[in-house]
């Protein structure tokens, strides 16, 4: 299974769904260069992306356990993952 990371401070991941919100989290794992931020997005739009990869399959409910219980509405901006198969927020 791959996990995209999208990580780097102050509202990250707020600068790359309002990038990229409806788009394919398979097309981003395959190209990852092609969406982070190019020179129009300014200093404080940043972001960078990071795959991973592990072994075998992950129990959706535990993948909800995660972004439900444990990770804060403020750390949710500043860092987040994506699985393969869902789509940007």
């Amino acid at each position: 299974m791959k996990v995209l990371k999208v990580y780097d401070g102050d509202f990250a991941v707020i600068h790359f769904e309002n990038e990229h919100g409806g788009i394919s989290v398979d097309e981003i794992i395959e190209n990852p260069a092609k969406f982070l931020p190019t020179e129009e997005n300014d200093e404080y739009e940043q972001w960078n992306l990071k795959v991973l990869e592990f072994e075998g399959t992950i129990d959706p409910n535990f993948i909800s356990f995660i972004r439900d219980e444990l990770i804060s509405y403020d750390d949710s901006k500043i860092a987040t993952f994506y699985i393969e198969g869902e789509t940007v927020r």
